[in-house]
This record gives C-alpha cells, structure tokens and sequence, in this order.
C-alpha cells in the first residue's frame, strides 16, 4: 500500500499543470504609454495601457496619481478601441515630477488583475525612488507550481529510495 505522501507527487504533478491554464485567463500587460520609468520632457495629456485581451468596462480602471498622492487622472476602458483592451485616462499635470499609475484590469471572463508603474516629467532627480515596474506574466501561480512540483519531486525521489532498500 503506497504511503500518503508518496500520493501527493501525482497530485502535485496535476496542479502544476492547471496553473499556467489558470494564470493565462488573465488579460496581460502588453505595453504603455508613457512606458514604465520612462523620463519626458513635457507632460502627457493621457496615459495608455494596452492589455492583450478584451477587457471588461464594470471593473477595469486606470489612476494616475502625483507624488503626493493627489490624483491627476482616471479613466477606463476606452470604448473607442474595437479589441476594448486598452485602459485610458486624460492626464492634468501642473508640475515635474513621478507620476504613478495604478490599473485594475477584469477579463470578460471575470478574472481581475491589478498592477502600477511610474514615469517622471522634468529632469531626473538626485536620488531615485524605487519603481515596481510592469508585472512579470503569472510569476505567482508558475512559482508556487514549480515550488509544489519540486517538493512533490522530492518526497517521491526518497520514498523510492526507501522503498529499493
């Protein structure tokens, strides 16, 4: 009779292969614009998200905000892009400095992801502030599949060994 945990690496093995499936329902980040650090000279007067799936209108929004935390701009699906996979807010920024953007994006299929980036207008300041950038795809649930697997990977490799002896 096969011990318990030498059942769990089948299992391991099958949710590791779910969760790439999982993480892909997810509209993806494809570009920006200003993009993520970039430096401008003058200020926009609107930030652009592009996603690489339809997104839906209900919970899909953009925030831009400046270092205060004083909001500068919002916005949401733009409605007048036919794929709907871009996020649009019109920006009023009076003066340099970071600006920080801050999307929500929902899939049509009811999965929402998050994430944020900065850009600065006017020249580079003296000491840098720490950016998140853009979110790297399914880095969360491919890790902790890969973490499961190896575990799984593991405890079979020594039940096996005990097992031959």
């Amino acid at each position: 009779m096969p011990r318990p945990r030498f059942v769990l690496a089948p299992f391991a093995a099958l949710l590791l292969a779910a969760l790439p499936a999982a993480a892909s329902a997810h509209a993806e980040l494809v570009s920006s614009q200003p993009a993520a650090d970039q430096m401008l000279d003058t200020p926009p007067s609107s930030v652009v998200v592009t996603f690489d799936s339809e997104l839906d209108p209900d919970t899909s929004e953009i925030v831009v905000a400046d270092a205060d935390g004083s909001i500068v701009g919002e916005g949401g699906v733009d409605l007048d892009v036919a794929d709907r996979n871009v996020l649009r807010a019109a920006v009023s920024m009076t003066r340099d400095g970071e600006y920080r953007v801050t999307w929500s994006a929902g899939s049509i299929d009811g999965h929402v992801g998050s994430g944020e980036f900065a850009f600065r207008v006017g020249p580079e300041p003296t000491a840098g502030v720490a950016n998140t950038a853009l979110p790297m795809r399914g880095s969360g649930a491919v890790a902790i599949g890969v973490l499961l697997l190896s575990m799984a990977l593991a405890l079979a490799a020594r039940e096996l060994r005990r097992a031959s002896r």
